[in-house]
This record gives structure tokens, sequence and C-alpha cells, in this order.
């Protein structure tokens, strides 16, 4: 599982080009900060409601420009909360995307408990991607999700 996740994580960022020019970090002005948003876009922090009473800490980043546009759900790796794939979910932004990266259930500024690719992390995604398009300027014909939880293969 591990494994197809890098994977897809590599296939991702080689296929949108985001090896060769990423932004420097922005300067936190505290531990609990959150970090600023690039030019072009606005960066904004929501918990978005889930089954089971749970909320999703996601980073939501929308180009400043008329939609619709593309969607990008990025979510964290194991461990990781809403700002985990803050360079891949600029460089998306400055692309043109809007962006909804968030931790999964248990994980980050999401509560819950954690499942790995449960039942319920996979009805996250849709939970997500619902919350995005009924919120934001996206694309509901133009989504791509990034990350984990995968519904583990079938034999």
């Amino acid at each position: 599982m591990i494994g197809k996740m890098l994977a897809l994580t590599v296939a991702v960022v080689g296929a949108i080009g985001l090896l060769p020019a990423v932004a420097a970090a922005d300067s936190v002005t505290s531990p609990a900060a959150e970090p600023a948003a690039a030019s072009g876009f606005a960066t904004s922090f929501v918990d978005i409601p889930a089954t089971g009473g749970i909320t999703l800490g996601s980073m939501v980043m929308q180009p400043q420009s008329p939609g619709p546009h593309p969607l990008a759900v990025v979510i964290s790796a194991w461990g990781g909360g809403r700002t985990q794939n803050i360079f891949p979910a600029r460089e998306l932004a400055n692309r043109g995307y809007v962006v909804v990266a968030y931790g999964a259930r248990g994980f980050g500024e999401s509560t819950g408990e954690v499942e790995v690719a449960g039942p319920d992390d996979i009805t996250d995604v849709s939970t997500v991607i619902d919350w995005a398009l009924a919120h934001t300027a996206s694309d509901p014909n133009r989504i791509g999700v990034s990350g984990c939880p995968t519904a583990p293969a079938s034999a």
C-alpha cells in the first residue's frame, strides 16, 4: 500500500511539474499561526463536517479569477494535517486550481479515530468533493484527488 501511495504521489508531482520551481516557505509568527497565502489566490482554513460528527481540518486555496476552476483534493499522508502538502497545493493554486488539502480523520486538525483507508475515509473523499463543489468555484467536470486514503486493491 505504501508503495502504491508513493508511486501515486511521484506520478502526480511529476505530471504537474512541481519539482523544478516551488515557492519558499512563508515566515510564521507563532507555532499556532497558519502559513500566509501567495499572490494570485486566497487561502482559508475550514473544518468540513463529515460522517460520524467529525470534522476534517482543511486548507482551501482558490484563484482570485472567476471560475469555474479545476478542483484538486489533496489528502495528507499518515500523521499529516491540512498544511502538510502546502508546496504542491500552492503550485496547483498558482496554476488556476481550487485546492482543498486536508488531514485524514484522526490526523492533524481532523477529529475522529484513525482508520487508514477504511469505509469512512473513502466516504470522506466524496464529502470533501461535495463540499468544494458547493462552496468554491470548482468545475464538477474537472476533479482530481491525490494522496491517501485509497481503496484496497482487490485480489
